[in-house]
């Protein structure tokens, strides 16, 4: 359920009107590490662009099999995905952090439910110094599915896998545009965010 907390250990603004966003790599960060961010993105060009439609192809794969199974099933694009750890500013909170847009925050606000939600597969591999990813978050009980496709730059979250690696798990947090927090995923099995089997983790 959603929460009146808000955190700002995000490295700069996104746009007011997040509705119909399908591209995760939205600029944040100081001037200089931006235009660097930018010029590298620019020059992967067709490369994440392929990557990107073919992780949303995935997701809709997948939950076209989850629903022929008889599974209630909602797809989720992020507008944009931090790799955030506990070093990067006065907060506690370590893993991936998903910018819901608006016309998807309904469905984390009123069908995810952290205690309900309590399985999650994922699929994804790094390309090009990116991770993109399929997250499948599953409610064995009642049937149903939350698949949530990103992509983020894990560079932006070096301590993140150190986290995972120290306290075992790594958390998925939803937000708003504010900040809002609407929930949270604790992952217990948390490399194949990272798109490694277990012993590759500290490679990334």
């Amino acid at each position: 359920m959603p929460t009146d907390e808000k955190t700002d250990d995000d490295n700069g603004s996104l746009p007011d009107d997040m509705d119909d966003i399908e591209d995760p790599h939205v600029g944040k960060g100081d001037a200089q590490n931006e235009e660097l961010h930018k010029a590298r993105l620019e020059s992967y060009g067709d490369v994440h662009e392929q990557a990107w439609q073919a992780v949303l192809e995935e997701m809709e794969v997948l939950a076209t099999d989850r629903k022929n199974d008889g599974w209630e099933t909602h797809t989720v694009i992020a507008a944009h995905t931090d790799a955030v750890s506990k070093d990067m500013g006065q907060h506690d909170r370590f893993g991936l952090h998903h910018i819901v847009p608006n016309n998807h925050a309904d469905v984390i606000s009123d069908i995810y439910d952290e205690s309900e939600f309590s399985e999650f597969l994922a699929y994804g591999k790094p390309i090009e110094s990116f991770v993109f990813l399929v997250t499948e978050f599953i409610d064995p009980d009642r049937q149903r599915s939350i698949f949530v496709a990103c992509s983020y730059d894990p560079t932006r979250g070096k301590g993140m896998v150190e986290n995972g690696e120290e306290y075992g798990c790594l958390n998925t947090y939803f937000k708003t545009i504010d900040g809002t927090i609407l929930g949270k995923f604790t992952h217990e099995r948390w490399e194949p965010l990272v798109g490694k089997e277990p012993e590759e983790a500290t490679e990334l």
